[in-house]
């Protein structure tokens, strides 16, 4: 008679009352009997801790519990001297080290070796052949035989090349893995003294083990019969029927392996599929039902869509608290997913804000904590050399800690502001150079300053603490980029860590963080056994990276009697009331199945079936790939029949950014299975929009407080006190569902034609801000914008608002700046009285720009130089010419004009830079002119209005400044007389032809009907009607497109319809 026994049942309901009900009867004669339990997990081991101890109250006396590694290392205790590093990136390092130093010119490996992810993916080939107890010599044998014909023999025996090169290196380090514990542990099962203690042994929840899993399973069951083995096996092979199809993955282990090797006693129990929530449908599972198995009166089935994960979180927790409303325990509610990673991070908050306690094997990577991505960063910026950008985010990081936190004056913000209008880019030469410039230069500050309000606070004190701080930062990375030596790398990156990280004591994660941050570079001192040397740091820094990525740490430290939210390989073998299976969707559960690049599927096939053992003449367990979508199926059969009274399953039909998901093919099979194949009902749509989720929930008790706050506000009923009680800021959730309701509605109600509202920038409260402005001064380009668009206006000159540029994204010097550059040369030139060539002026003039702003790339710098000055000395020659002519000799450049005038009823400043202003003696009178230097023609399309185009306005009114100018300047002049102005074109092909010139009386003349339409703009500001202008060809290349609302159908066809808006557009454009 066998002292082995298998039991075996289609759901895991049937198989734990089976082993609770034979662990218990085990111990009825004598409750000290020693027994154990060995299951695949902690999580099932605790799941029938629970199931014995509901029924035998009074303890669970002498009843051992292991999983499978737990029992090998007990066997193992004190039997043993090896190193165990069980850390698969040290293994991955010997691989790594091994391809680079002997496989270099291997006609396989050597085009690969750069690739990212070989050595892992090689590492998991040796892992399946250590699983399956293949040494290198049976695997050299194996190839001399004609069976593995037609496969890439040398390809194979690349493979078997460096696994036994990699069996040679850990036996030389003295390094075992787990596997190879579990082979020491089979080779002391016949004489363990510790397992023959055990009356009884139980082994529950496994399906499917390694090679060398089953000869450790087969040592035991070997072992006198004295020792009572049953196994408990997820299985299903009803008497004259075929095996399940959910069972497929499943039965090479049960026939095969157990079967034949001990001829155990096998008890089919009985399955009452009643006594689960899918009833008789469980069978017909995969079995291509053609008729409906409905689930049976007071069992709960639904299948639900959303869109985004988070919408999923969402109504899973809105179905457990219906769930708990009903009586149902937390504890006896299971959430599974074939994966949590997508669930992790949103898990904690989705759950704390319903207020359902629970309890995951769920982790979050520790690499994604800011604090690490800090740190990263600073020991990256060697390869960045030194990048703006880098810097900056890594001073302006909470955990970062050079700068002097007593300096309350300092602003890192500004600093940065600062290195932006530097134009620093990289380099340590390029920091000193400008921040130099910026602490030494005077002038250069005072032109900061006045650009920027925000450079204002600073002083050369703070970019000096800049500049030290950049320097020793750059000094502490290349004395660490000096090492080669591993050990020597993981100390300077420790004391790098010390130095410039931090974390406060209240931020536990970050703590935590930070500790394993350090554990890392301890981790990888054990690394320089394999290798003393690094040729270069930025290998060990890519291993860093790799170490601290790996890093897992768990979402619920503490186990709790609350829901449970497991992955489906930690869960098999526990059942609950209720299931909720998430990620429903093709390529996540059914998982992506591939074949494995090194040993093909054909090969493993040939392999397991031609390769016999000497121990039992069974073939060696080398696992096919493919055979993963068995196991999927596998997997979802098990899942779904562990709910006893109800399952949920749920799929994203598409992803938060509305991107199209397929759901997956097990739900089709479920579907079919319940009701029938043609029926599509089932499945429940949960709506994307947050008003109509909450809208669809029934039950009030089942929002959380701000949904409860959302939900009354749309209902239009006050709750302050509600609010206040949550802690929820009522009155901003009232403006946010008012300003949606506003601006989804084009009319004011009902039919009416389109109303612009207050969510469209007008009846804005513009009177006190337009009286300061016209008090403070108005330039023609003031005018230009409010020509352009009014919300460019009312974001650019009221809310000033502009797009941050970063120097470093900068790939070449934009117009406005070559066009500064060209009034600095051309002022210069004349000033001098043309006393220099001007190709030196320009070269000092390009030498300024280089050391205070971004120039882009080289090469077109050095080509722009060369047409700058090219260009320029084509215009002078033709201007000199022109001044000859006309008798008009330059005398002042780059001269601020403003004037106080009237206008109508208004009384506004006008004020302008003048680039030019040309004078001429006339017998008593002087004349004089404007010369405005533009780099290109450029009008608005569109725009009939003289009177407000650019165009039209600068030149008359640079006219009316310019004799204002002159007349402060030269006080003894009595005749000053304008004559006219002109734009000149300077990087015209021929500059006269492109002149464009204005009579000195213009703007007289123009007065009367400038006086008109800056009136009736004045009215569109004082009066708050700052609008989007839908139909302005600059939309293609305004600044603030990102924050219009123009393509909103709503507020574009309020904007195009409102009869305050028409009256602009008939005005301004054709």
């Amino acid at each position: 008679m066998s002292n082995v026994e298998i039991k075996y049942a289609p759901f895991w309901a049937a198989l734990e009352d089976a082993i609770a009900d034979d662990v218990l009867s085990a111990k009825d004669g004598n409750p000290l009997e020693p027994v154990a339990i060995v299951a695949p997990s902690s999580e099932v081991l605790c799941h029938l801790k629970s199931i014995l101890a509901s029924r035998r109250p009074e303890g669970l006396l002498n009843i051992n519990f292991y999983s499978f590694f737990e029992l090998a290392a007990k066997i193992l205790r004190d039997k043993s001297n090896s190193h165990s590093f069980d850390e698969p990136l040290f293994y991955e390092f010997i691989l790594s080290d091994l391809l680079r130093s002997k496989f270099s010119h291997s006609r396989f490996f050597g085009d690969i070796l750069n690739y990212q992810g070989v050595s892992s993916a090689l590492f998991a080939v040796i892992n399946d052949l250590r699983d399956a107890d293949i040494s290198p010599e049976i695997l050299t044998d194996a190839l001399k035989s004609n069976v593995f014909s037609g496969e890439d023999v040398q390809k194979i025996r690349e493979v078997f090349k460096i696994y036994t090169l990699f069996k040679e290196r850990t036996a030389e380090l003295n390094q075992k893995n787990m596997t190879d514990r579990i082979i020491e542990a089979t080779e002391l099962t016949p004489d363990s003294q510790f397992l023959k203690k055990f009356a009884k042994m139980f082994y529950y929840g496994f399906y499917d083990l390694t090679g060398v899993q089953l000869d450790f399973l087969d040592a035991v069951c070997s072992m006198p019969n004295d020792v009572k083995i049953c196994i408990y096996f997820p299985f299903d092979k009803p008497e004259r029927r075929q095996t399940h199809p959910a069972f497929k993955f499943a039965e090479p282990v049960f026939n095969h392996f157990c079967l034949r090797r001990h001829h155990p006693e096998e008890t089919r129990l009985n399955p009452e599929f009643k006594s689960i929530a899918l009833g008789n449908a469980a069978e017909y599972l995969f079995n291509h039902n053609l008729r409906p198995h409905p689930i049976a009166k007071g069992r709960k089935f639904e299948i639900l869509n959303t869109s985004g994960t988070k919408d999923e979180l969402w109504i899973t927790a809105k179905k457990i608290l219906e769930l708990a409303a009903g009586g149902t325990e937390f504890g006896r509610i299971l959430v599974l997913s074939r994966t949590l990673d997508e669930y992790a991070p949103l898990l904690k908050e989705a759950f704390d804000k319903h207020c359902i306690p629970f309890y995951t094997t769920a982790e979050k990577h520790v690499s994604g904590h800011p604090i690490v991505k800090t740190f990263l960063n600073l020991l990256t910026l060697p390869e960045s050399d030194y990048g703006r950008q880098e810097v900056m985010e890594l001073f302006m990081s909470p955990y970062f800690k050079p700068f002097d936190k007593s300096d309350q004056t300092l602003d890192i913000y500004a600093l940065d502001e600062l290195t932006r209008a530097l134009g620093i880019v990289r380099t340590r030469a390029e920091w000193n150079l400008r921040l130099d410039s910026w602490i030494n230069s005077e002038t250069l500050q005072l032109k900061l300053k006045m650009d920027s309000p925000v450079l204002s606070a600073l002083s050369g004190k703070h970019a000096g603490n800049l500049m030290k701080n950049v320097n020793g930062l750059i000094d502490a990375c290349e004395e660490m980029h000096g090492l080669s030596a591993i050990r020597n790398l993981c100390v300077s990156g420790r004391a790098l860590l010390r130095r410039y990280i931090a974390a406060c004591e209240n931020d536990t994660e970050a703590v935590e963080a930070l500790h394993w941050m350090e554990a890392s570079f301890g981790r990888l001192e054990n690394f320089s056994c394999v290798k003393e040397s690094w040729d270069g740091v930025n290998g060990f820094l890519e291993l860093y990276k790799a170490s601290i990525s790996r890093v897992k740490l768990p979402v619920t430290p503490e186990r709790i009697d609350g829901v449970k939210v497991m992955d489906i390989m930690s869960a098999r073998g526990i059942t609950a009331d209720y299931v909720f299976i998430l990620g429903m969707n093709e390529k996540v559960f059914p998982r992506v199945v591939r074949q494995e690049p090194f040993l093909s599927d054909s090969f493993r096939h040939k392999f397991h079936n031609s390769v016999r053992r000497k121990i039992n003449e069974l073939g060696y367990k080398l696992d096919e790939k493919m055979r993963g979508y068995e196991e999927e199926k596998l997997l979802f059969y098990m899942a779904c029949c562990s709910a006893k009274d109800g399952l949920f399953l749920s799929y994203q039909r598409s992803d938060e950014s509305g991107k199209k998901l397929i759901e997956s093919a097990f739900l089709r099979e479920i579907r079919s299975a319940v009701y029938g194949r043609t029926n599509k009902a089932g499945v429940v749509s949960v709506k994307r929009r947050l008003s109509d989720k909450i809208n669809d929930i029934g039950n009030i008790n089942d929002l959380t407080p701000d949904e409860i706050v959302i939900k009354l506000h749309m209902e239009k009923r006050r709750v302050p006190e509600l609010a206040e009680f949550c802690g929820i800021d009522a009155d901003f959730y009232k403006a946010g569902v008012e300003a949606i309701l506003h601006t989804d509605n084009i009319s004011a109600g009902g039919r009416h034609a389109p109303v612009l509202n207050d969510y469209d920038c007008v009846n804005l409260n513009m009177g006190s801000w337009w009286q300061k402005r016209l008090k403070d001064g108005v330039a023609p380009t003031f005018i230009e914008t409010f020509a352009k668009c009014p919300y460019i206006f009312y974001c650019a000159n009221v809310l000033g608002l502009e797009e941050k540029e970063n120097p470093e994204d900068v790939e070449s010097l934009d117009n406005r700046n070559i066009g500064i550059v060209c009034h600095e040369i051309l002022k210069k030139y004349y000033a001098e009285n043309a006393v220099r060539d001007v190709a030196a002026i320009a070269l000092e003039a390009f030498d300024a720009v280089e050391k205070t702003m971004p120039t882009g790339y080289p090469l077109w710098w050095a080509s722009k130089k060369e047409i700058i000055i090219e260009k320029l000395r084509n215009f002078i020659g033709w201007d000199r010419e022109e001044q000859a002519k006309s008798g008009f000799k330059p005398e002042i450049f780059e001269k601020r004009g403003e004037a106080e005038i009237t206008l109508g009823s208004i009384r506004v400043k006008l004020k302008g830079y003048i680039d030019r202003i040309d004078l001429k003696a006339s017998g008593t009178a002087t004349e004089y002119r404007v010369i405005d230097y533009k780099s290109r023609d450029k009008r608005i399309k569109g725009i009939k209005t003289d009177e407000l185009q650019l165009y039209a306005i600068q030149l008359p009114v640079y006219i009316f400044l310019a004799g204002e100018v002159l007349r402060d300047k030269f006080s003894a002049l009595k005749d000053i007389v304008p004559v006219s102005a002109a734009y000149y074109f300077i990087f015209a092909d021929k500059p006269i032809e492109r002149r464009i010139k204005t009579d000195g009386d213009a703007f007289e003349k123009r007065k009367p009907e400038f006086a008109d339409k800056f009136g009736a703009m004045s009215g569109y500001v004082e009066n708050g009607l700052l609008f989007i202008n839908p139909e302005s060809e600059l939309c293609r290349t305004c600044a603030y497109k990102k924050i219009c609302r123009r393509e909103n159908y709503q507020s574009r066809q309020r904007a195009l319809g409102d009869s305050r808006t028409k009256k602009y557009f008939e005005e301004i454009y054709d």
